[in-house]
């Protein structure tokens, strides 16, 4: 069931760019590009790419950008591209987005792993599994600092048109 309500809310986001945005609002090309950032967020080298078995860090983190990342990647580069902003803005997008989806599943699993030692329950690979709790919360500070970087630009260069950007990763953070 879960698979299936995941297909239909990827096909209906294509639905939504292409069915709900005003004409002329947004250029063609633009709107192409954006279902362009979806179709790679979710496909073959996305979310649906391969889960081998993981059994090591670098595996692990390389599954979590693939799936996590991915998709807030998609959705900041989606947002920029529809706001006209140029490839050099774009390409930090990706950045900040990749490395906050990958910094919201570290502290997912620090906070469940936190909860299933409290009522036994701990399913499945996991990155804190592999490398601890202390590691884990020392890669939620460098993915931390590595978004702030992204960020300190946006804020140099769009002040407080960058607030929501900032946002995110201080509400993403506010319990570490």
């Amino acid at each position: 069931m879960v698979v299936l309500t995941g297909e239909a809310l990827f096909f209906q986001s294509f639905e939504c760019v292409v069915s709900f945005t005003p004409p002329g609002l947004v250029p063609e090309f633009i709107i192409q590009q954006v279902v362009a950032e979806i179709s790679k967020a979710v496909g073959s080298t996305g979310v649906a790419d391969r889960q081998s078995l993981i059994s090591c860090e670098k595996e692990m983190i390389w599954m979590l950008r693939r799936k996590f990342g991915a998709m807030a990647e998609c959705s900041a580069v989606c947002r920029g591209l529809v706001g006209g902003a140029g490839e050099d803005v774009v390409g930090r997008l990706r950045k900040y987005g990749m490395t906050v989806g990958v910094l919201h599943q570290v502290m997912d699993e620090i906070l469940l792993m936190e909860d299933s030692e409290m009522d036994g329950n701990n399913n499945g690979v996991t990155l804190l599994g592999l490398v601890g709790i202390e590691r884990g919360m020392e890669m939620v500070e460098e993915l931390k600092s590595e978004a702030t970087r992204e960020l300190d630009i946006f804020e140099e260069k769009y002040g407080e048109r960058a607030m929501p950007l900032r946002c995110i990763l201080d509400l993403k953070t506010y319990y570490f």
